[in-house]
């Protein structure tokens, strides 16, 4: 809302939950999409622990020690000793302890705005506010930007615009034609604030 009221858009987000997060990636992406402003936070959600199984080769060699003697038929005999090798090959398991910690990641992009025309940023009402200004026509104030028109004649947040000049404003388009339409004009903002009809005098500046 602070963002909002000081003449910024919201252009993007990301949202994720990881081990580790550099804020430098954030700083990078804004430079991709032209972002003034990158907002950043995390909270850490919690750690993980366990053991990861590493498996290696277990190579084993033997080693058989061998003498004796050997007869002929003849009656002779010759004595030999010798040694003996045995390769076997296999593999050995060790399990490696770990520990993770995690953390929720948000991040959100910014662009900074020319002084707007007239200064509000808008949303549809509740079933609850069409019936207490008794009808569908109408915008609510969901942030007014600091030295704007709006700002300079005390519009507020939570305040019903109903109509600007001659136009009814009941969404998006209706509101852009209307503000538009009036750009370097005075013309009278007619608003219901606590279930009061109020008409404020606007001076809209011209589009730069």
């Amino acid at each position: 809302m602070k963002m909002l009221e000081s003449g910024y858009s919201l252009i993007g987000i990301s949202s994720f939950n990881a081990s580790e997060a550099n804020e430098r990636g954030a700083i990078v992406q804004a430079q991709k999409v032209h972002a003034t402003v990158v907002l950043t936070y995390s909270k850490h959600t919690g750690t993980t622990s366990g053991v990861m199984p590493l498996t290696l080769p277990d190579t084993r060699v033997s080693t058989t020690n061998m003498m004796g003697t050997a007869y002929g038929s003849s009656g002779g005999y010759a004595n030999y000793s010798g040694m003996a090798t045995t390769t076997t090959y296999g593999t050995k398991t060790t399990y490696i302890p770990y520990t993770v910690n995690r953390s929720d990641y948000f991040a959100s992009y910014w662009i900074k705005n020319k002084p707007p025309i007239f200064g509000v940023h808008i949303k549809a009402m509740s079933q609850n506010e069409v019936q207490q200004i008794g009808s569908n026509k109408g915008l609510v104030v969901n942030a007014v930007v600091k030295g704007s028109p709006a700002f300079d004649v005390d519009i507020i947040k939570g305040d019903v615009i109903s109509k600007i000049g001659d136009f009814y404003v009941y969404d998006g388009e209706t509101y852009q034609r209307a503000v538009r339409s009036y750009q370097g004009s005075e013309t009278s903002v007619v608003l219901f604030r606590n279930g009061q009809e109020l008409s404020k005098l606007v001076k809209f500046r011209t589009r730069e």
